[in-house]
Parts: C-alpha cells; structure tokens; sequence
C-alpha cells in the first residue's frame, strides 16, 4: 500500500477496506512570543542513541533561540514536561523508549501535546508516537502505523517534499538526501479522536542492504507526516534529517511548523590546534552524560566528533587525538560492541601510537586499571579538563618508516576519483614491504611495466580504462601477466579483464580469465553486501571457507563464467550471499546470489585477482587485502597506518578529480607530520566531513564553480588551497575568502600551514 501526497484541505486513512475523510486542515504553529527562547528538551534515556541522539542534543544546546534541558523516562513520570516547550525524541529503539516511558510517562506525554506542546521525533521517535504493531504498546498520537516487512537497514535515500511541505514548514519543495537507518514505513491507520495530520513528504527509491531479504519497496510511502494533536503540534521523520549538516534546513523546518518560531544554530567551523576528539555515541548517556557532550561541544580548544563503533572500524581513530567514551548512564548493554575483542585490539593500537582514551562510569569498570593513555575519571565532569591538560601535553615520537623491497605500479590515468582507491594507495604506500609508483598509460605502453612485480588497478567509474590504455597499453598488461607479474583489480580494475564489457563494446583484456561481466548491467549503487568465502580461499588467502563477511560494494561488475583460457586456473574465491538493491532509485533487485565476487589464480607465469568488492575501505576487512597482496607478491602484507599528531592541520584532500601530479602531492603529504589529510568526495562534503577540516586542498585546477556548502565553510574561516601548476582555475575569490593557489609542492605546504 501508498500513502501519497495529500490534499490541503483532506488527509484520507485507510483502515479494514473503509475510506474515512476528515476534513480539518493541518496548521502550522503560530509563535506566542519571540522573545523568550524556546524551551527545548532532548529525551537521553535507554532507547535513545547514536550519532542521532548526539546531533539533537548539539541542536537543541547551540541554538541562541532554544535554552536545552535533557530528560530520562524518570523525569517524565515526575512532571518535567511541564516546564519545556518542545521535545525531541531521537531514534534508537521505540520499544526501549517506551519500556523506559512506561504507560503513566507515555501518558504525560500525550498529555503535553494535547495541551500545546511540540513534538519532533526521528525514526524511533517516529515509531514511538505512531500505532503500535500488534502485541507492542506506543502513545498512538500519530494515526500512522508501521508496514512489517523485511528489514530494511541503513543508507542514504531520497526524500521529496510536497508544495504544501513548503507552505507549512519552509523547507524547500523537491527531492533531498536524508540519512535512513531502519525508520518506519509508514501507511495510514484508524483516525484518532482530536488528531489530523498530513503528509509532507514521501521516500524515492527502496532499500534492503542486509541481502539476505527481499527489495523493501520504500517508494511513495511517507517519510514526513506532520500535523496537530489537540492544541499542540507533531513532526515526525522515517529517516534522520539531524545526523548531517547538509539536512539541518529540515530540522529549522520542523521547529519552525511545531513552534512557529525560526532557529540558528551557532556551531563553529574546526580552527587549527584543536585536540580532536571522538565521541563514542553508541550508548544513551543520560543527563548527566549529555550535559558532559554539551561541555564539550562548547569549548573553543576541542574539535568534538560524534563516532559509532562502525567508524571506528572504518579507521576514524586514525584521525583522531583522543577517545570519549561515557559511562553509558542506564544503558550498560550498549556500550558492549566497544569491548569486542576486535574492538579493544583497535582500541589497543590508537593508544600504542600515542593516542587517549577518556572514560567514567559503568564504561569506565571494563578497561584495565593502569592501561597506559586511559584516563578513568569519577565522573564525567572531570572529562573537559582532563581533555585540555591532554592538548597541553607533548605528543610522542613516531617510530622510522622501514624502506619497501616489493615495486608496485598503481595504476592512475585518469587518477581515481574514488576514495576507495586512496585507502588502498595508503595501505601500500605505508607497508614497510612495498614500494609505489604511479603509472599512466603512456608508461604501460612504453614498456615499464618490466620493472615491477605488481599491477593495481582500482576504480574509476567515470572512465574506460580499456580505451585509455589502448592495444598497446592493454598488450602490455598481457605481457606482464603471462611472463609472471601480478596484478590485483578491484572495481573497474576487475571488469578489465573480463571478457568484454557489459555492452559488449571490445575494450577489455580478454584472454586471461574464463570469466566476463553480467551483460544487461543494473544500475546498483553501493552499500555493505555480505560475501561466502568458498573452501578454495583457504589455500590461496588462508580465509576458512565457509566464511560470511560483509564488505562494501560499489557498482563493480557481477561476474560470470565465460569462454575457457587453457594457460588460466582461475577459481572463485567468494560469491554473493543475498541480492543487491540499488540505493540510488528505485530500481528491482539485481540477481546476485551465487555470483562471483572475488576470483584468483594464475595466468600464464603469473598471478591475478579480481574483486567487485572494496575489503581496502575498512580497518575489519583490510586484513582480506592483506592476504589477497601476500598471494599476489608472496610477501606479508600488515596494513601501516599515518596516525594522527597531535596539532596537526586536517587537511580534506579532494579526490572527486584528480590528477597524477595530484595523488603523488597527496602522497607527499601524507608523510608530513604537520598535516593529517583525508579523502573526501562530494558525498563526504554534503554529508558533514567539512565540520571537521582546517582547509580543503584540491589537488587539480577547479573550473567550476564551489558548491554552497564550500561557500558557507569558507564564510565561517574555512581555508582553500587549490594545487593548479598549469593556472587553469577559473576561480575568482570574493572579498574575506581564503582561496590559496599553488603552483608545486612547496607553496602547498606553505598555504595549508598557515
């Protein structure tokens, strides 16, 4: 069933095959004063977590319009509904949040709405107002219920806002990219006595990244109902338009429709010298814990980064000085996941390079006493000053980098502009056994390739590696294979070698592997996908088989056998498990289950692998490309990290386009204590990474114009250095930017250590 954009004048339910109509308009509110400051609160207790929670307890503590006030369940049974104007209940778990409530708290809480109060809940606290699914209580104020299906897991969707949206909130009509993770599908349920809402928004696109269930269609289904309930005012998001900056506008909507007032939030740019620190954001952290975050948030010597234990395990303690991690308040179970073997190993190394972990509570009583950098406070009101005296401190000498025996040639013509691509030139780059040198292909088609024992070719999805290179350039490669190089493809690198491309246009290397790309090619997208390793990984990458592991895809190709290569023994090393939904529209499953995702063996003399799927991204996988080099090149592969010093300038290094000067530049830097750089595309600018950086570098000329985002970083004191050695830029700064040109390495260096 569709619930679709409703009229301005009717809002239909649908319930048992009957059609009812009520006829009442939905009313934005209308501010009583605005002078006095919106009194603001955010529900902390067990249900209420992550990144999420996190972001409506910095919006509701920075905004000279609200004054913030954070709340348990116990406080609500107890009346203090009554002193606040508006509630923001985040997402988490809605049956935790109502077991906390209990039935007298959900009953205060009806009880504040209906006499005027707001209301903004995201996800979970979307769930927690809605009708509840059989056998599950909720406050019910919303009539909207959730359509059980399969679950749907997390990414990012895009949401279209009606004419009336506009109207009513201001926030602009169309489509816009919003966080989702596992929200309600919401249709339209019994009416409510005293309560008439509407829809303001509906999804574009389905999702289900865990691949093991069917696509969940998602498409025109609600995402924003909004409305009245008795004299107060409900806003409710199926996804998370506070998890970034880029969505923010929506979140001033809402306040805006629930309040009638507008809001500023006065969150400052990062300045350089700041200790940056994570915050580990997995748990509820009670009031106390909460009014911590806001201490925190508020200091000007701190750069406070929200983290989940996901992004630890995509590597953020390498970009990072210290590690909060709050005592959990009531919520002792979630804290768990930072106490997995795999996670205190991380833990373990981020303190050996120097780093800090500051902590109180119940998370407090789970790490060693005496573990060298671990600070265990009384309380959390200690943890802002123990974090200054850690800035004030010096920071520890890192060990020589050992020089590398293996020669490695990375392909980059065009250089990726893809992220994953940069991961895995780091990992290289750092290995004591590997030795890297960018490549092009005029260099392949020269004849240098004789000189290495490896070929890496990665992703590059706006290009055709095949007619870059050429008969010669792809000879070449040929060449190399069959005389006894190696060579690793991933993404694009991959699709190189299967025979012929999925339009079947000839600019492949055909003739090394008996495998070829799927031929009708579904437009994807990406998202985690979980992969079996079969028995014959074992023996080749030392993985058991049998193994389920989740990996990240990103629109590689799905291989399939094709024509036999008698000089080949080529064997599937993992398939898909489950079928891929594409996130970016709403397309039907692509067929995957059972399909090759990673295929090795030999060729000729040599050695080859190729994978769709990016192990390089995350610090849990990046062991499976260290295994797949040790296969390649015969040498152990153990990933080295450019850790974080302290006081460094976080440089986001721009990789959406970039030259082979670019990346060699990136390079160079990495190894410049003074900066800590990381890659960045358009998707990490519009989603936050700029929050969080001293300067943006662009290493290629920019001949377009700077997105509004840039534009608003650079308003705020951000800086731009833009390495442009031809002067092709056609950028022209404005009066108060800090736009830096920069013709070679050294006026680079200069410009981003200003």
């Amino acid at each position: 069933m569709k619930v679709q954009s409703l009229s301005v004048f009717a809002v239909l339910f649908v319930f048992a095959g009957h059609t009812v109509a009520q006829v009442k308009p939905v009313t934005a509110a209308t501010a009583a004063s605005t002078s006095k400051p919106i009194r603001a609160a955010v529900f902390v207790d067990p249900g209420a977590r992550g990144v999420g929670m996190f972001r409506w307890v910095q919006l509701a503590g920075s905004s000279p319009q609200m004054t913030a006030t954070y709340l348990d369940s116990e406080m609500i049974r107890n009346g203090a509904l009554d002193n606040i104007d508006l509630l923001f209940m985040p997402g988490g778990s809605s049956s935790l949040e109502y077991k906390m409530l209990q039935d007298s708290g959900a009953e205060r809480l009806k009880e504040f709405v209906r006499k005027g109060g707001a209301y903004i809940g995201s996800c979970a606290g979307c769930y927690l107002v809605m009708e509840g699914a059989k056998g599950k209580k909720r406050c019910g104020i919303v009539p909207f219920r959730d359509q059980v299906g399969p679950s749907r897991g997390g990414s990012i969707l895009t949401t279209r806002f009606t004419k009336r949206a506009e109207e009513l909130t201001g926030i602009r009509a169309g489509e816009h990219s919003v966080r989702y993770h596992g929200g309600p599908k919401m249709i339209a349920a019994a009416p409510i006595p005293d309560a008439n809402y509407e829809v303001l928004a509906t999804f574009v696109g389905d999702i289900n990244t865990y691949q093991s269930a069917p696509c969940n269609p998602m498409t025109g289904t609600a995402s924003v109902v909004g409305g009245n309930y008795g004299n107060g005012h409900v806003l409710v998001f199926a996804d998370h338009p506070e998890y970034f900056p880029a969505t923010w506008d929506i979140v001033r909507g809402a306040i805006k429709f629930t309040t009638g007032r507008d809001v500023t939030w006065n969150i400052p740019q990062k300045q350089p010298g700041q200790l940056v620190v994570g915050v580990y954001c997995s748990a509820s952290p009670g009031p106390m814990d909460a009014n911590v975050y806001l201490q925190l948030l508020r200091s000007d010597e701190l750069d406070i980064i929200p983290i989940t234990e996901s992004q630890c395990q995509e590597g953020i303690l390498h970009h990072i000085d210290a590690l909060v991690i709050p005592g959990a308040g009531h919520d002792t179970n979630r804290i768990d996941g930072l106490f997995t073997q795999l996670a205190v190993d991380r833990r373990n190394l981020f303190l050996k390079r120097g780093g800090k972990v500051v902590t109180w509570g119940k998370a407090a009583k789970q790490i060693r006493d005496g573990a060298t950098g671990v600070y265990k406070l009384k309380s959390g009101d200690e943890a802002l000053a123990t974090l200054l005296k850690i800035k004030a401190e010096a920071s520890p000498r890192q060990p020589e980098l050992l020089t590398t025996p293996a020669k490695v040639a990375l392909y980059a013509d065009p250089a990726s502009g893809c992220a994953e691509y940069w991961h895995l030139y780091r990992l290289l780059e750092f290995s004591p056994l590997y030795s890297v040198s960018l490549v092009t292909a005029a260099d392949l088609q020269g004849g240098k390739l004789a000189g290495f024992d490896l070929l890496v070719i990665g992703n590059e999805r706006r290009a055709n590696h095949g007619k870059t290179l050429g008969e010669r350039g792809c000879n070449a490669i040929r060449d190399f294979i069959r005389k006894g190089g190696s060579y690793y493809g991933i993404g694009d690198g991959a699709s190189l070698l299967l025979g012929g491309d999925e339009q079947g246009a000839p600019s492949r290397i055909g003739g090394l592997v008996p495998f070829c790309g799927e031929p009708d090619k579904t437009d994807r997208g990406w998202s985690e996908t979980s992969v079996l390793f079969r028995e014959s990984a074992f023996p080749a990458l030392g993985i058991t088989g049998g193994t389920k592991r989740s990996l990240l895809y990103w629109g590689g190709p799905v291989m399939q056998p094709g024509p036999s290569v008698p000089e080949a023994n080529i064997q599937v090393f993992a398939e898909f498990y489950g079928n891929m939904v594409n996130t970016l529209s709403g397309k039907k499953l692509a067929p995957m289950t059972g399909r090759a995702a990673i295929i090795g063996g030999t060729c000729g003399k040599g050695k080859i692998v190729l994978s769709t799927l990016h192990s390089e991204t995350s610090e849990d996988t990046q062991w499976i490309t260290g295994r797949i080099l040790r296969y390649l090149t015969n040498r152990k592969a153990d990933p080295i990290y450019p850790d974080r010093r302290k006081g460094a300038t976080s440089v986001a290094f721009y990789v959406g386009t970039v030259t082979k000067r670019g990346m060699e530049l990136g390079m160079d830097l990495c190894h410049e204590a003074r900066f800590d750089l990381q890659p960045v595309t358009d998707y990490e600018i519009g989603h936050g990474a700029l929050e969080h950086a001293d300067v943006v570098l662009f290493p290629s000329a920019v001949t377009g114009g700077y997105s509004v985002l840039l534009r608003d970083f650079l308003k705020k004191g951000g800086r731009i250095v833009e390495f442009d050695p031809e002067k092709k830029s056609v950028t022209q700064p404005q009066p108060g930017q800090d736009i830096r040109f920069a013709r070679n390495k050294d006026e680079v260096t200069t410009a981003l250590a200003r």
